[in-house]
């Protein structure tokens, strides 16, 4: 299995995404990093509808240091988009 996002892939979720996911940041796609919503290491797939593009602080503090998961299938930039590890709604 493959974890790295191909450039084909990349394109499609700037055109999906258009920069970071997260509700309320507006820091464009050539500043983000493509994120598995369920992580590879989990079996995770490299595919678009498990991807996400997020800017460095919300994919790296946000998600990864703070515990939280993020729902491609959610509408960008809301807040169903991230979810607690628990898979309780935030506060």
């Amino acid at each position: 299995q493959q974890r790295t996002v191909t450039d084909p892939q990349f394109d499609r979720l700037v055109v999906r995404d258009h920069g970071c996911r997260w509700p309320g940041c507006h820091h464009p796609a050539a500043g983000c990093d493509a994120h598995h919503a369920d992580h590879w290491l989990d079996g995770g797939e490299t595919e678009d509808d498990n991807l996400v593009l997020l800017c460095w602080f919300h994919h790296h503090i946000a998600i990864h240091q703070n515990g939280l998961t993020i729902d491609p299938d959610s509408p960008p930039r809301s807040r169903k988009l991230i979810r607690p590890a628990t898979g309780t709604d935030p506060p």
